[in-house]
């Protein structure tokens, strides 16, 4: 009983120790890339509008630039909706987790808030 019980808590050991670095390993630098593209994508964006179609919510892959998504432009929020799907696909992880929220994206003054 005693051995089957080691054996128990080695594996379960092992199999932690493989999850850990495997999410290390989707950290890496092929995920890197991508949340750079989505940075550069995100700073890019004119954020301009005329009404509140032209602006949209978007999800956010960056743990350092609006981690918890926001509001802008359609065309970039559409940009970065295909890159996030990229980021998701390749298993990346970007360790921000976000509490649902509302999304109400509206054309104040010329720009996307």
């Amino acid at each position: 009983m005693v051995r089957r019980t080691l054996h128990v808590a080695i594996a379960v050991i092992v199999l932690a120790s493989c999850r850990a670095s495997q999410r290390k390993a989707l950290t890496g630098d092929a995920c890197a890339k991508i949340v750079v593209r989505f940075e550069d994508e995100l700073a890019a964006s004119p954020n301009v509008c005329n009404s509140d179609l032209d602006c949209a919510c978007h999800t956010s892959i960056s743990a350092e630039i609006k981690p918890c998504g926001g509001v802008i432009d359609k065309d970039t929020a559409d940009r970065l909706a295909a890159i996030a799907a990229e980021f998701h696909r390749a298993s990346c992880f970007s360790g921000v987790e976000c509490a649902k929220r509302e999304c109400a994206p509206a054309c104040v003054r010329g720009h996307c808030q």
